[in-house]
């Protein structure tokens, strides 16, 4: 199978999954289904999420639909190598929710082919960045052209780290292919961390200026530190992404194109900073770890004004631009507890806004909900009050109340979503982050007149039905209210 692509040198066992040797043992874990590279000497090797690698079965759905099912093409950080551990969890979320997880997994750097490092040549962090995008833009058409993946109804890229940069240089780069195929799937892409616009914003990132973490992003590693670049930069050079046009940002949205950003509030790079910290110079251990790449990235690359409007999170409910997804076309989610290494910005985070909106994806499997749990807390005016979910799900769940007694013995009254506003205590009982667990159900006339005196039962229907649809807490203990 060839690639119709112009920088396709070779393309190796990218071919037939039949031959793949799989281990018997193993339960889940990824498999080798690829490799290629490129013109510039990038290679790259494919991964495949399998939750049953025996039985080489990608999906907890439907075999018909596989062929079309959403895939997401993972990549790390700055080689461009994504983490078996991190992404296997996100890979068994993704099976639950019909979704498929391929992993890049970099076999040279993203730099591949970049120019020699000169820290006097302004230009050369943006040409560095550029090849970096080249590289990782290549690997997802590879995949996405690639017959085996065809057929998939939607595209999503996932970059953490330093990904997030080139991530975003491939939106920059990729543009006028969005609307022709193979590209025209490509739909959403996710960042792990906020993406850079300018050099100076991913120098500043570093907690001194002399840490070179960063600057193995750009390629100053031993040739100068982030510390020396700023002092001898030349501003109007630093622009690592290009900007959208109005017409631009119109054609995306039109699209469907959507960018999530995901930050752990505890990310020692991404996280947050201290309010009012002095973030004149790189020298401020309190600077650059908060938000400002992402306004910088937003405002730099025009994205701030694409219609649809831009989402980020409240500190009451840190959730809320990540739930805010299927109408804002750019959110940014901080993830409470997450640290930059540890994974949660992206495998927390990301079911929603990857499954949803697909069609024959379910975003609710994707957090692989649990045990139904809840409680009948009162009645009153003639209105059935409570809450109930499933363990681990941020999604409202439905409840099905009986009189008289419980299913199989009671007498059915109806089916109601629990989806009414709820507190951080429940929120903290369910084991997850939705603010939306609470039912008040009304007792009709005919209801009170046909059952008065009989005691209420309520069973909390669970979601992927691998677990009981338990009664809540307090079923039988309040009855139905007279006329």
């Amino acid at each position: 199978m060839k690639l119709k692509n112009k920088a396709l040198v070779t393309l190796l066992a990218f071919g037939a999954l039949g031959g793949i040797a799989a281990d018997a043992s193993a339960a889940e874990g990824f498999v080798w289904v690829g490799y290629s590279t490129n013109t510039t000497g990038y290679a790259f090797s494919v991964y495949e999420y399998r939750y049953d690698t025996a039985q080489q079965k990608s999906l907890k759905c439907a075999s018909t639909l596989w062929n079309s099912a959403p895939i997401v093409v993972s990549f790390g950080g700055a080689s461009g190598t994504f983490s078996d551990m991190l992404d296997s969890t996100l890979g068994r979320k993704l099976s639950n929710a019909c979704v498929r997880l391929v992993g890049i997994k970099g076999a040279n750097d993203y730099m591949t082919g970049a120019p020699p490092v000169n820290v006097s040549n302004h230009k050369m962090a943006w040409d560095r960045v550029s090849v970096a995008g080249q590289n990782m833009g290549f690997a997802v058409n590879a995949v996405i052209s690639w017959a085996y993946y065809s057929g998939a109804s939607h595209v999503t890229v996932k970059g953490g780290s330093a990904s997030g940069i080139f991530g975003a240089k491939v939106l920059d780069q990729r543009f006028a292919s969005f609307g022709v195929a193979p590209w025209n799937k490509v739909r959403r892409f996710v960042f792990g961390g906020p993406p850079a616009a300018d050099l100076a914003q991913a120098c500043r990132y570093t907690a001194d200026g002399t840490n070179i973490l960063q600057g193995v992003t750009t390629g100053f590693t031993g040739y100068g530190t982030c510390k020396l670049y700023l002092a001898s930069r030349s501003y109007a050079a630093d622009k690592l992404v290009n900007t959208f046009t109005p017409t631009q940002l119109s054609q995306l949205y039109s699209m469907g194109m959507k960018v999530n950003t995901f930050v752990g509030d505890k990310d020692e790079i991404f996280g947050y900073g201290i309010p009012g910290a002095n973030c004149a110079t790189a020298t401020n251990a309190s600077c650059w770890k908060g938000p400002e790449g992402v306004d910088d990235y937003l405002a730099v690359s025009g994205l701030r004004n694409i219609p649809g409007g831009v989402w980020k999170a409240s500190v009451s409910n840190p959730w809320a631009a990540k739930f805010a997804s299927a109408s804002a076309a750019t959110t940014f989610t901080t993830v409470p507890g997450a640290t930059h290494s540890s994974g949660p910005d992206i495998t927390s985070g990301i079911c929603d806004v990857i499954a949803e909106g697909r069609a024959n994806t379910n975003p609710a499997a994707c957090y692989d909900p649990g045990a139904v749990v809840g409680v009948i807390d009162y009645v009153q005016s003639n209105t059935v009050y409570g809450w109930a979910c499933a363990s681990r799900s941020p999604y409202p769940i439905v409840v099905h109340l009986y009189v008289g007694g419980s299913a199989g013995a009671g007498t059915v009254i109806g089916g109601y979503t629990a989806n009414v506003a709820s507190e951080l205590a429940v929120a903290s009982v369910c084991g997850s982050f939705g603010r939306a667990y609470r039912f008040q159900i009304p007792l009709s006339l005919a209801t009170r007149q046909a059952h008065v005196g009989k005691k209420i039962y309520i069973h909390a229907i669970q979601p992927t039905g691998t677990s009981p649809n338990n009664l809540i807490n307090n079923s039988g203990v309040f009855s139905v209210p007279a006329p």
